[in-house]
């Protein structure tokens, strides 16, 4: 072979050796597995785990950011501080991987100056623009912030909320971490100097959430669109063996039972199709939240029970000085209630929605002691012990009910019933049940309870105890005065029991059965009116049953006084012993009701905390002894304070020929209680007059 061929040859196999080696040698592929934590905010470090180059870097909307591999498949990096939170895209340099990542904004600080909210955080600035998406929750209310040097401004208004306040920031759909802080009011206390010879007064002219369904219902609640649509429901109803057992005319509504919870369940998604059917729901959840019979122990001697220290502990003997609520008829929509030495002389004809009769008489107990509590006057005295007593039971002897009896109950006690006549309609019902369940299509109760507001009767309703942060029903409906409980005969505190939150209102004694706080050898309960079988006894019980009733007949020596329905619920509650934390808050509303109230100075006079814009921060009535607390202060902020009268009992204080004193500009710390000096009340020439606000009922 010639030497050129020779060498042509070596070098063709060379080639074809290096290709083999070539080839032999692995395709490197690279992976972006997953992202560690899977959510953060600006300025958290997060990891990347997978398989990268030994340089890769991470990039963030084209801007490489500083990465390190800390270990082979981790790949460190820290988030900006100044970016916008919300979907980004995260890509690896060297690569094509790249990952969506969500990024969440975040609070850092929250004050508060001149009650106006300063959030500080990341996550809705980038140095160069603020997101265009971005909103506030303060107690779950949303609101559009201020952004003023980075800081989020919210105004939290007249109506703050105090104690524990959670606060969120969304931005670009994207939600911070829950946030709390606890923002404390201010409290002050003084004396108004009124001369008895300036000013005289003129005669005065005189209760959604939608929670899931209960697990074992048989009876449905069905609303139709007319009446007539009875006989369609009947036939519907015998397909699936099911009864029609009572119609409610007043709400277009029937119950219907089913002969099991399947075939109800059916029923309730399959009947929602039927044009004439309005809404159904389930119509068996009512109760008292307690199993048995409710009161024990129980004996026909109260002093063996131990004493009414609830009554004490509220001073319900300075209330009992102008009025015992005689002329007012309380509405007990309950278990019913037996006739009892206590209040049998003022114990009215009522009615029975459970067995259809005239006979309101209780089998279970509950109503009775909830009865006692409030017209107790033999033995006991309730907190109103002159007033009268309507009964009507709409809960049966195991204390459960049907949500359109409990409803056609409350029509019947404000005198609505067309059906019942009521020849005693009652200026305040007390509903010591509650609806664990409830959604937007209940209309019925709902609806009784609207009417019976738009009469002028006061609702008042337990939060239940169930212990959680969410009032029971009807308690958490619009208008009506939620009560929770708060216990101890020497140290006020609330029991675990006890349902509390948004819509809370006032707290009364609800007692607590597990403690004995004052070594009395008797259990911390409330002493009440019981039975025993048919028999009338005494009882002790726990529970927001046992402090709603005290509030009601609270009101009813206000009412007895001639105060309006409309006037007396601001007055009850800018007058609560402020509990716990300074301000209205989620655990016990504006506090512990102070029967105190009621004696009011005449003519009605104020105390008013004004904002720089004039603006009515709160208020509190004047006592007889010319004493005041005025509550929910607003720390750090400038405000005028300033006495006044309301001759003509119109809510606008200073008019000419009035009272009205000199302003003391104040600014007060959080969790400070201050002693102001006394006003001195002068004639009004009616140049600046003051306005009163929240007179329309509990808000």
């Amino acid at each position: 072979m010639k030497p050129t061929a020779l060498l042509m040859l070596t070098l063709m196999l060379s080639a074809l050796t290096a290709c083999s080696e070539e080839e032999e040698t692995p395709k490197v592929t690279y992976k972006l597995n997953s992202v560690v934590p899977t959510t953060a905010s600006p300025g958290d470090s997060i990891t990347l785990v997978g398989k990268f180059p030994g340089d890769a870097k991470v990039m963030l909307s084209g801007q490489v950011l500083p990465s390190q591999q800390k270990a082979e498949g981790l790949l460190d990096v820290t988030l900006p501080t100044q970016m916008l939170a919300g979907e980004v895209v995260l890509q690896v340099t060297g690569t094509a991987l790249q990952t969506v990542y969500t990024v969440l904004p975040k609070i850092n600080k929250v004050s508060v100056q001149e009650n106006v909210l300063h959030i500080e955080g990341v996550g809705w600035n980038d140095g160069t623009k603020t997101a265009s998406d971005l909103t506030t929750f303060v107690q779950g209310t949303s609101q559009d912030p201020v952004v003023k040097d980075g800081e989020l401004l919210v105004n939290l208004g007249n109506s703050s909320v105090y104690g524990p306040v959670q606060v969120r920031v969304q931005v670009n759909k994207k939600s911070s971490p829950e946030y709390y802080f606890t923002h404390e009011a201010a409290i002050a206390t003084g004396k108004v100097l009124l001369p008895a010879s300036s000013l005289k007064s003129p005669v005065a002219k005189q209760l959604a959430v939608s929670p899931e369904s209960p697990s074992n219902y048989q009876q449905l609640a069905v609303y139709l669109q007319e009446m007539q649509d009875q006989q369609k429901l009947k036939t519907l109803a015998s397909l699936q063996g099911a009864e029609v057992r009572q119609c409610f005319e007043a709400f277009f509504a029937c119950q219907v039972h089913f002969p099991d919870h399947a075939s109800a369940s059916e029923a309730l998604s399959v009947w929602q199709k039927e044009s004439w059917i309005v809404s159904l729901h389930p119509d068996d959840v009512a109760s008292v939240s307690v199993s048995n019979n409710p009161c024990k122990p129980t004996n026909p001697d109260p002093l063996m029970l131990g004493s009414q220290w609830h009554l004490t502990r509220m001073n319900m003997m300075e209330a009992w000085k102008k009025t015992l609520g005689k002329g007012i008829t309380v509405a007990v929509v309950d278990s019913g209630v037996l006739s009892h030495p206590e209040f049998a002389d003022r114990l009215l004809a009522g009615h029975d929605f459970v067995d259809g009769d005239e006979n309101p008489t209780d089998t279970y107990g509950h109503g009775t002691h909830v009865a006692g509590l409030i017209g107790a006057n033999l033995k006991l005295r309730g907190t109103a012990p002159e007033a009268s007593l309507l009964p009507v039971r709409v809960l049966d002897s195991n204390g459960s009910g049907d949500i359109l009896k409990v409803a056609q109950g409350i029509l019947y006690a404000a005198g609505l019933d067309k059906e019942h006549p009521n020849a005693h309609p009652a200026q305040i019902i007390n509903l010591s049940l509650g609806l664990n369940t409830f959604n937007t299509q209940m209309p019925a109760l709902e609806s009784a309870i609207q009417q019976a507001q738009g009469h002028g009767v006061l609702v008042v309703a337990a939060t239940g105890n169930d212990r959680k942060f969410t009032p029971a029903f009807p308690a958490s409906m619009p208008g009506v005065i939620a009560v929770t409980s708060v216990a101890g005969p020497t140290d006020t505190y609330q029991p675990t029991y006890a349902n509390r939150g948004p819509g809370t209102l006032i707290a009364a004694f609800g007692g607590d059965l597990g403690t004995d706080q004052d070594h009395s050898g008797l259990n911390d309960g409330i002493l009440s009116t019981a039975i025993d079988g048919k028999d009338p006894v005494y009882g002790l019980c726990a529970g927001t049953s046992m402090a709603a009733p005290q509030v009601s007949g609270i009101l009813a020596l206000g009412l007895a006084q001639g105060i309006a329905a409309k006037d007396l619920v601001p007055l009850m509650t800018r007058s609560a012993v402020d509990l716990d934390v300074y301000g209205k808050d989620l655990q016990t509303g504006y506090g512990l009701i102070n029967p105190t109230f009621i004696p009011r100075m005449q003519p009605d006079t104020f105390v008013v905390a004004l904002d720089a814009q004039n603006g009515v921060i709160t208020w509190a009535a004047v006592q007889e002894n010319g004493r005041f607390t005025l509550n929910n202060l607003p720390p750090s902020t400038a405000l005028k304070v300033l006495a006044a009268s309301d001759l003509n009992h119109n809510h606008i204080l200073g008019e000419t020929g009035e009272g009205l004193s000199a302003v003391q500009t104040l600014n007060f710390a959080a969790h400070s209680q201050t002693a102001l000096s006394p006003f001195t009340l002068t004639l009004a020439d009616g140049k600046t007059p003051v306005t009163l606000t929240d007179f329309e009922g509990p808000q």
